[in-house]
């Protein structure tokens, strides 16, 4: 695979504004010595909250901020910084609503929205204090010293923008693979607002049906977490695809394995192993690695069927031969009327941007 901004762009796309504004004001506190006593979020966090403070302003402008209640779809579309995405229409088909409200020791806890799409479990849920009258600014958001925060801490809510830890039907997790957050002000008074990304796909966690999750919430009386619980169903999860390969393909000293191929309203999901063959020396076996470092689903002349995509970490099953495996996890926007049958094959970008899909290569999904 030829290396050039093209290749690297598709695979590490360029960071935002917002972000970039965001690791430079992360930098400067770190460099003037500023620390939280308390569970300060890392600034990249706030990635987003310019957009969503500007959709508040306007709708205050217009009286209309107490009717607007942004969900997974809003988080997804408009304020997700580097990890952007447009969903299809048909995403809104796969959100669950109003899962849990709750009040403890005045602080109410709702669970709005939460979205499973077979790869991801989404949850926007709030913390609201109705002892403030106004609609909360960043500075409430984010001053976790300030007067909004310590009521949560006096409250004892522990729920946070953090998702380093939840269940599903019982079985702790901690931290799966890409998982992310963000916290932003609410569209209420007395709210804010956290979005969870929880990762699934590619670790074994593929509940179906009817499933409860738990989230780390409280500490009761005897200090001890308690869960706020919700369920999802996941027995009718419309227009999620599973696509699969006829077996792993042997092909120029490697074999690719997929492992997983999933189409959603939302994202195109895919997993695949890649093995160079043992007698290959490592400059060789990084050939094949670059072959598949950027691959796409394409159709049957080659034309790529999405605009990007999005690496997760590689993985190295075989830590005894490190150069000649690995596990590649990607993201991919999602494609409007899919093909019945796709193609995933290694993409090169030309000096002009042009995508040339090795269509010798490819292999054959549905």
């Amino acid at each position: 695979m030829k290396l050039n901004q093209h290749t690297l762009g598709a695979v590490m796309p360029a960071p935002s504004e917002a972000f970039t504004r965001a690791y430079e004001r992360a930098l400067s506190q770190i460099e003037r010595g500023e620390t939280a006593q308390r569970r300060a979020r890392p600034a990249w966090r706030r990635i987003g909250a310019i957009a969503l403070s500007a959709l508040l302003l306007l709708a205050t402008a217009i009286g209309v901020a107490e009717a607007l209640n942004l969900g997974v779809i809003d988080f997804l579309r408009n304020i997700y910084g580097p990890r952007k995405v447009q969903p299809l229409p048909e995403a809104n088909e796969l959100v669950q609503r109003d899962l849990c409200n709750e009040t403890y020791n005045g602080t109410i806890v709702k669970i709005s929205e939460a979205m499973y799409d077979g790869g991801t479990l989404r949850v926007v849920y709030s913390l609201t204090r109705p002892e403030f009258p106004n609609v909360l600014t960043e500075d409430d958001v984010y001053d976790y010293e300030g007067a909004f925060h310590q009521a949560l801490w006096d409250s004892g809510v522990t729920v946070t923008g953090g998702c380093d830890f939840f269940t599903i039907d019982g079985v702790e997790y901690t931290m799966t693979g890409g998982t992310s957050e963000m916290t932003s002000p609410g569209t209420h008074p007395g709210e804010v607002l956290h979005f969870l990304d929880i990762q699934l796909q590619g670790t074994g966690i593929a509940p179906t049906g009817k499933f409860e999750v738990g989230l780390k919430a409280y500490k009761g009386e005897t200090n001890q977490d308690q869960l706020l619980r919700f369920t999802m169903d996941a027995s009718n999860l419309k227009g999620v695809r599973m696509l699969k390969a006829e077996g792993p393909a042997a092909q120029n000293g490697a074999t690719v394995t997929v492992e997983e191929a999933r189409l959603t309203p939302v994202y195109v999901y895919m997993r695949y192993r890649v093995d160079a063959d043992a007698g290959l020396s490592i400059p060789e076996a990084d050939d094949r690695m670059f072959d598949w470092m950027s691959a796409y689903p394409v159709d049957k002349d080659g034309n790529l069927l999405v605009e990007r995509g999005e690496w997760g970490p590689v993985e190295t099953p075989d830590r005894q031969r490190l150069q000649h495996n690995a596990v590649f996890v990607v993201e991919y926007n999602p494609i409007a009327n899919p093909p019945q049958t796709l193609y995933f094959a290694p993409v090169t970008f030309d000096g002009e941007g042009n995508a040339i899909a090795d269509m010798a290569k490819a292999i054959e999904l549905k």
